[in-house]
C-alpha cells in the first residue's frame, strides 16, 4: 500500500524551493490541514508558527498544547506532531527553514538557542510582540511571493524575523523560574529518550545516562509526570510507529527493524495491546 508522505521537504519540493537556502512561509488553515494531517508525522525541518487567528490543540512528541492567537509555537527536526483539534478559522504563519539555512546564512543567530526550540514548543506572546512579528512574517511572506524575488532580500528579511523570534525565546527564558532537582531529571530523561526510544528502552540504560538509580528515576518520573517510565517509552514508540504507518509505505517488518524489535511479531502484537489495533488495521483507518 502506498501512503503518500507528508514532510517538509515535500512541501517546499512542491513549490520548487530549496530548503537548504529557502524558508517557506504559509497561513492558509487548508494547507495547514492538508499538510498536518490528523494523524502523528514527524518533522524534518525547523518550523516556527505564529498563530493569529482560530485555536488548536497539538501533541508534540508525548506533551499536549493548546495554541491560540498570540501563541509562538516552535517545532525541530525528528519532532513527533499530533494536531489532535483545530479550529475551522485557524490562521498561522509558518515558517520552516533549515539547519544549514541557519548555519550558513544568520551569522547572528545563536545555535546554542534551537536547543531551546525544543523545551519550549509553545509560548505565548504579549500585544506588543504579536503585532510585530505578524508584521515581519506579512513583509516576508509578501516579498517571497514576487515573481523575481532578490535571494540577498529575502535572507536578509527572514535573518530580520528569525533574530525577531530568538529575541522572544531569550526574554521568555530570562523569566523562567528556576527548576527543581525533580523537574531537572525528568527534562533530561524526556531529552534521552526522544534522541534513543528507537533502540534503547530499558529502565538501567536512562538511569545510568543521568547517574541514579533505576528506582530513584521511577520515583521522580512518577511524581513529575503521573506515569511510569514503562508509560512515556511506549507512548513514544507508538507515536513515531502512527507516523511511519501514515506517512510511508514502509511494511510492518521495516518498521519493527527500525524499532529495534527483534521479531515483526513482538512489534504487532505491541502496537495492538497499546492501541486496540493491529498496524494494517491501523494504515487502512
Amino acid at each position: 500500500m502506498e501512503v503518500k508522505q507528508h514532510t517538509i521537504s515535500s512541501i517546499v519540493q512542491d513549490r520548487g524551493l530549496d530548503l537548504k537556502q529557502a524558508i517557506y512561509i504559509s497561513k492558509n488553515a487548508k494547507e495547514i490541514e492538508d499538510y498536518f494531517a490528523k494523524y502523528p508525522h514527524v518533522i524534518n525541518a525547523f518550523v516556527i508558527g505564529l498563530c493569529i487567528g482560530g485555536n488548536a490543540k497539538i501533541k508534540v512528541d508525548l506533551t499536549e498544547h493548546t495554541i491560540q492567537r498570540g501563541s509562538l509555537i516552535s517545532l525541530v527536526p525528528n519532532s513527533i506532531v499530533y494536531p489532535i483539534e483545530v479550529s475551522d478559522d485557524i490562521e498561522i504563519y509558518s515558517l520552516m527553514f533549515s539547519f544549514d539555512f541557519i548555519t550558513t546564512s544568520v551569522s547572528l543567530f545563536k545555535i546554542e538557542l534551537l536547543e531551546t526550540l525544543r523545551q519550549q514548543y509553545v509560548i505565548e506572546l504579549d500585544d506588543i510582540q504579536l503585532e510585530l512579528l505578524y508584521e515581519l512574517y506579512q513583509v516576508t511572506s509578501k516579498y517571497n511571493y514576487l515573481e523575481n524575488p532578490i535571494p540577498e532580500v529575502q535572507t536578509h528579511l527572514f535573518s530580520a524575523l528569525l533574530l525577531e523570534i530568538q529575541g522572544v525565546y531569550i526574554n521568555a527564558n530570562m523569566n523562567v523560574k528556576a527548576e527543581s532537582r525533580y523537574e531537572y531529571l525528568t527534562r533530561n530523561f524526556f531529552a534521552l529518550l526522544y534522541k534513543h526510544f528507537k533502540s534503547e528502552r530499558s529502565l538501567q540504560f536512562y538511569a545510568d545516562q543521568l547517574c541514579v538509580t533505576p528506582q530513584h528515576l521511577s520515583t521522580v518520573i512518577r511524581a513529575v509526570t503521573k506515569h511510569t517510565l514503562s508509560y512515556w517509552m511506549n507512548e513514544m514508540v507508538i507515536l513515531y510507529s502512527k507516523s511511519l504507518l501514515k506517512t510511508t509505505s514502509l511494511t510492518s517488518k521495516e518498521i519493527a527493524a527500525e524499532l529495534n524489535f527483534a521479531e515483526p511479531t513482538l512489534f504487532s502484537r505491541f502496537f495492538k495491546k497499546n492501541t486496540g489495533m493491529t498496524p494494517n488495521e491501523y494504515r487502512k483507518g
